[in-house]
């Protein structure tokens, strides 16, 4: 049995901000909380902050290659506190930009989470389904966050086989969206995450962040780069 819960969820996009704060979303103590922050064009790291006042932990900041986007992740392995109304604030260094974040809280039982992996990837264009780039997952247990941007809100999008959509920002004409799902296939080499779509393509991000149940080593962040 899996240790992972179902997950509540909430994210916003904004134009010519320097921080932006998600929608509210229900925590308890213990829970695994991850944001990520996804902002065009600005060269600096960003910086992750919630209502309970968790210490968060940041992965590696991510470097568009086709789009110019900045995108990091944020965690916390157990939340220290527990608020109905929690929400994460994601602050930018550099000049106002625009900015795109998404959290999630994820209620954790018989055991405790380790973070795994996390990827990037941007295209110019990709035929549907849409996929991440590939990473390497180390548990038997694994819990799966993808964040897709799509920078012209020209497509609509649906959850890749397997996952669960959370939504999409508010914001910008909802350019980015959110899915998750629960793998109890691994250790997996070569897994990918997808969306898929109809209109467009006319260029995409897409992200994800894996968390296990703990033991074992973690793998390193993937950086993948397509041009075409």
């Amino acid at each position: 049995m899996s240790i992972f819960g179902t997950p509540t969820s909430g994210g916003k996009a904004g134009a010519g901000v320097t921080s932006l704060v998600t929608p509210n979303f229900n925590t308890n103590a213990g829970d695994l909380v991850v944001a990520c922050g996804i902002n065009f064009g600005d060269t600096q790291a960003m910086s992750c902050a919630d209502v309970v006042g968790n210490s968060f932990t940041a992965d590696t900041l991510y470097t568009g290659s086709n789009l110019s986007l900045k995108t990091q992740w944020f965690y916390k392995l157990s939340s220290s506190g527990a608020n109905a109304n929690n929400n994460a604030t994601i602050s930018v260094a550099g000049a106002a930009t625009n900015l795109v974040v998404f959290a999630w809280s994820i209620p954790i039982s018989g055991g405790s989470a380790a973070f795994d992996v996390s990827s990037y990837i941007d295209y110019v264009s990709h035929a549907s389904p849409v996929p991440s780039a590939s990473y390497n997952t180390t548990g038997t247990d694994e819990f799966v966050l993808c964040l897709l941007y799509d920078p012209n809100a020209a497509s609509t999008w649906s959850a890749g086989t397997g996952y669960t959509s959370d939504g999409a920002t508010s914001g910008l004409s909802n350019r980015a969206r959110g899915e998750h799902g629960q793998f109890s296939d691994g250790p997996t080499a070569g897994k990918t995450s997808t969306w898929a779509y109809t209109g467009g393509p006319f260029g995409e991000a897409m992200t994800t962040f894996a968390a296990k149940a703990s033991g074992g080593a973690s793998a390193q962040p993937v950086i993948v780069v397509w041009m075409g």
